[in-house]
């Protein structure tokens, strides 16, 4: 049996090239800006958005293995996983179709643009650089943080509560951000959530106790959870009104994240797993040491701005 299907676009191939190669007009075609398109419309609130985008997503990682344990105990196949994400994807555009138009991006003004804290393009780099560092906390600390687990003599059941419970915690800080990142600030944020996440490491790389090592991971994940939003955020203001050039950059430096997986298990290979998960620490220090570099520069902003005037 053969099905065949066509669908007839009214416009030319140059009309489409055009439209698709013009970064300006991205968001009209690419559904994975959405998230830009809120950053562009509130500027003052991006912390709190990309807090409350990455909550979304850490629901989904928590859900979907919990979907699929769940089909399997009832003894359903693949085709029943694909019927229900199919039901869960048209439940989503029915909701986006029915929800408000996207925020138009707020133009930024003179002053902004002449902020040495925002950067422009090359502060823009910088962020995007940042945040590109936190792909060391995320998949790479579940899989060696799995590994880690059964090293210390965890069963396949208690990684897999350890690492639900780590993901809950992610939960549950997003939660929090999302409500205190405009009363905190981002940089502040930064600050304190790296080095805690730093501390808390450390303490789960050094025990050998595998209760204290999967509540010490837990915690890890949770005062990771919040530095990619924030990263991401200042990336934005770098450059207010332009997150398609921020995507241009951040889309650039995904290609240096492809390696990241290959150098962990290349160290793990090399000198053990726990090499591996002592490498991920450079995540949170590195962005401890830029954000109080970002703090200290700000402050001295002020002061230089303070007595001009």
């Amino acid at each position: 049996m053969t099905f065949d299907q066509s669908v007839v676009i009214a416009a030319s191939p140059d009309e489409l090239f055009a439209l698709t190669q013009d970064y300006t007009r991205r968001l009209e075609w690419d559904p994975f800006l959405k998230s830009a398109a809120l950053v562009d419309g509130a500027p003052e609130d991006a912390e709190r958005t990309l807090s409350r985008w990455a909550l979304y997503q850490s629901i989904g990682d928590l859900a979907s293995p919990l979907l699929l344990a769940a089909l399997a105990l009832f003894g359903s196949g693949w085709r029943a996983a694909f019927l229900v994400a199919a039901a869960a994807a048209m439940a989503q555009a029915l909701l986006v179709r029915a929800g408000p138009r996207l925020p138009q991006p707020v133009p930024s003004s003179h002053e902004e643009e002449e902020e040495p804290a925002r950067g422009g393009l090359r502060g823009a780099i910088l962020w995007c650089g940042a945040g590109m560092l936190c792909t060391l906390m995320d998949e790479a600390l579940v899989s060696f943080g799995a590994l880690h687990l059964e090293a210390l003599g965890a069963t396949a059941v208690q990684r897999g509560i350890a690492l639900g419970a780590a993901t809950l915690g992610a939960i549950g800080a997003l939660a929090v951000v999302e409500r205190i990142s405009t009363r905190l600030g981002g940089m502040r944020l930064l600050l304190v959530a790296s080095g805690a996440c730093a501390a808390v490491f450390a303490g789960c790389l050094v025990t050998s106790s595998l209760p204290i090592c999967a509540a010490l991971l837990a915690l890890t994940f949770a005062l990771a959870a919040p530095l990619h939003p924030v990263t991401s955020a200042q990336a934005f203001a770098a450059l207010p009104g332009r997150s398609t050039v921020v995507n241009i950059v951040n889309s650039t430096m995904s290609t240096v994240e492809l390696a990241v997986p290959f150098l962990l298990g290349a160290i793990a290979d090399r000198f053990g797993v726990r090499a591996a998960l002592a490498a991920m620490i450079l995540e949170p220090l590195a962005l401890f040491a830029v954000a109080a570099a970002a703090l200290v520069r700000n402050r001295h902003f002020e002061q230089s701005r303070g007595e001009r005037r």
